[in-house]
């Protein structure tokens, strides 16, 4: 829980664990009583695209909106917006964040609407992928860039063990650019970023490819083994 999980993660789970094993994963908040998106992987799907996060668990309703709360089509990247009534109440002795985050359901008034701050696309199949956190886009020269995205493509590359992307700011914390640190996979300790920033460009557009990238042995980590993203 709290990481995000890819197909590398699944290929590690192939190779390591007994074949009647199952691999689930899973989009939750503690708002919503944890989960509400749920899939196991079946080791026959297409490799297309991020690892998806699944389907609406039972009793809950989940879209996914632009910032005006409009639908987006299949492809588009939204909020996800859940609708149940097994909602939190809210959040303790917050009243104005309460009313930001959550409302009453037009059509059920017994059930309560929360807005999750988590972005995702719907795929064609149906199934959901969770593309990042609202709270972690910036916007940059004009054009509105979700760092985990691009987090995202660089760990697709066989030659990358992980990555992590970030914004430099100048005095008034105003987005300035954008540094890719990336470790290399075993057997690709020579990698330099030429080779890395070409394969970018095939899957994003000009304007999300990082102005900096960096080659380090190994990405700090916090006790808990997530990145240090502030000592980067």
């Amino acid at each position: 829980g709290g990481d995000r999980v890819d197909w590398r993660d699944f290929e590690m789970f192939i190779r390591s664990c007994p074949p009647d094993a199952q691999f689930g994963v899973h989009l939750g908040a503690t708002e919503c009583s944890t989960i509400y998106l749920q899939w196991y992987v079946d080791a026959l799907m297409p490799r297309t695209g991020l690892l998806p996060v699944g389907r609406c668990v039972p009793d809950r309703t989940v879209k996914l909106v632009d910032p005006d709360g409009q639908p987006v089509p299949d492809g588009e990247i939204g909020e996800f917006v859940v609708s149940s009534r097994y909602l939190a109440l809210g959040y303790w002795q917050a009243p104005e964040l309460t009313a930001r985050a959550f409302s009453i359901d037009a059509i059920d008034p017994q059930a309560r609407v929360f807005k999750t701050g988590d972005l995702g696309r719907r795929r064609s199949d149906g199934l959901f992928e969770h593309i990042g956190r609202k709270d972690d886009q910036i916007k940059l020269h004009g054009h509105r860039i979700d760092p985990a995205e691009i987090e995202s493509v660089l760990r697709g590359f066989p030659q990358v063990k992980e990555a992590a992307v970030v914004v430099r700011r100048h005095e008034f914390c105003v987005p300035e650019s954008m540094v890719a640190y990336v470790e290399p996979s075993f057997g690709f300790e020579r990698l330099q970023p030429s080779a890395l920033r070409s394969p970018l460009t095939k899957h994003l557009p000009r304007y999300m490819i990082p102005a900096t990238i960096k080659i380090i042995e190994q990405l700090p980590r916090l006790s808990n083994l997530k990145l240090d993203r502030v000592r980067l």
